[in-house]
């Protein structure tokens, strides 16, 4: 009797997903979402603490966002210790994919922001991709630019 019942509730388990749409043989794992930073510093070179080092004045960071081989979006952000001393106006973002042999793949620029110098750190508009990442050995280039000039670059390995 007891062999049955366990039958009976398996049975009806199935039947359950079956009905639900549920398909077990095709069932993937959920693929994870991936960021990758990168950061550089730039401008001129300012002495911090009571002299002991110098450091670069401005700071660019770059995120990809992704998931599985598609990068979905690149977000950029700087800072600056003394805005006056490296302005940057109207930032945006260029990016550059180069595949494993150093050739253009694809380039890719954001919109112009306002502004020069007004705060000491910003964020920058995320650049929507939608592109499948290129072949390992491959490189994605974010640079921050100003007034449409290259200020810093940073750059991503694909692996």
């Amino acid at each position: 009797m007891r062999r049955q019942g366990v039958l009976s509730v398996l049975l009806a388990a199935l039947l359950l997903l079956s009905f639900s749409g549920a398909n077990l043989a095709n069932a993937s794992p959920p693929v994870p979402q991936v960021a990758m930073t990168a950061c550089e510093g730039f401008g001129e070179r300012v002495v911090a603490g009571h002299g002991s080092i110098s450091v670069q004045n401005g700071k660019f960071c770059s995120t990809l966002h992704g998931r599985d081989t598609a990068v979905h979006s690149i977000a950029g952000t700087f800072q600056t210790k003394i805005p006056v001393i490296s302005d940057v106006c109207a930032p945006s973002l260029k990016v550059d994919i180069y595949d494993r042999h150093g050739a253009l793949l694809m380039r890719r620029l954001g919109a112009a922001g306002y502004g020069c110098g007004l705060t000491a750190a910003a964020s920058l508009n995320s650049l929507p991709m939608m592109t499948r990442l290129p072949q390992a050995g491959s490189t994605i280039q974010v640079s921050l630019l100003s007034g449409g000039k290259t200020v810093v670059t940073t750059r991503h390995a694909v692996s």
